[in-house]
């Protein structure tokens, strides 16, 4: 890997490009409302997924609800474009006035199963809770998260709601929860990927597609670690704001270039 390559030190850690997100990206690209197989198998084929690999995708996808398919043609079921944005981004998540409370969770007593346990686990990173210890996540109250019904719902559930703050420096706590200093390193490195990407695009067109859609996903993924913590409690010079400026304008390039061609595959 090339040392003065800043896309390829961003992918060499990140996962293989996954069947189902090319697909939602082909069927939220598309200007049909539903797309027959053959043509979700042409598009995916500009990312290198096999067609027996779009065909397994296609199938667990409508068997969990996330796909209709009627006479071998294939939409986003009702309500799942709003989950998908929501998914490894800011999307649903709306950050206001800080006052310096924090909201507390405190698991209550009892035993819970192992996938109660999991469950929770999962909603809490997804509204951006941190564990204090085990059974006690937190954050601060600076978030409202219309998006999250289900995630909030489990919360609820498991555990007893309280708002307080801490005694000590909480920037200092923050920095105990979150690796902010690891997040913002992360940060500025896929900030520096997408001049490169974006004259990827510009030169090779639909041959960049499947390595720009990888840092897409990328930065996406990392967008969706972002604390989202109030400006107080960051380190100077967040790169948070920057990252997402950045990803707008390469997934604007993006679309210039593969909405044409999903549009066209017939």
């Amino acid at each position: 890997m090339p040392d003065d390559d800043p896309i390829a030190q961003v992918l060499a850690v990140e996962r293989p490009l996954s069947a189902r997100g090319v697909l939602v990206t082909c069927l939220l690209g598309s200007r049909r409302s539903s797309i027959p197989g053959r043509d979700l198998v042409a598009a995916a084929r500009l990312f290198g997924v096999a067609e027996g690999t779009v065909r397994t995708a296609l199938s667990r996808m409508v068997s969990s609800g996330e796909v209709l398919n009627e006479d071998g043609r294939y939409e986003l079921a009702p309500g799942s474009t709003r989950n998908l944005r929501s998914e490894h981004t800011d999307a649903g998540t709306v950050r206001c006035d800080w006052d310096g409370s924090w909201e507390l969770h405190v698991v209550r007593s009892g035993r819970r199963s192992a996938e109660e346990r999991t469950t929770l686990r999962s909603a809490a990173a997804r509204l951006r809770l941190a564990e204090l210890r085990e059974g006690v996540w937190t954050r601060p109250r600076n978030l409202t998260r219309p998006a999250f019904d289900a995630e909030q719902a489990v919360v609820v559930d498991q555990c007893e709601e309280l708002v307080g703050s801490p005694t000590r420096d909480p920037g200092e706590l923050a920095a105990r929860l979150w690796d902010l200093e690891r997040w913002a390193e992360r940060a500025d490195h896929l900030v520096r990927s997408v001049d490169p990407a974006l004259d990827e695009l510009s030169a090779r067109g639909r041959e960049a597609l499947a390595t720009v859609f990888r840092l897409q996903v990328a930065i996406r993924r990392h967008v969706g670690e972002d604390p989202l913590l109030p400006d107080e409690l960051l380190p100077a010079s967040w790169p948070g704001e920057p990252l997402r400026a950045r990803y707008d304008e390469l997934h604007r390039a993006f679309r210039e270039v593969i909405v044409p061609i999903i549009r066209s595959v017939r």
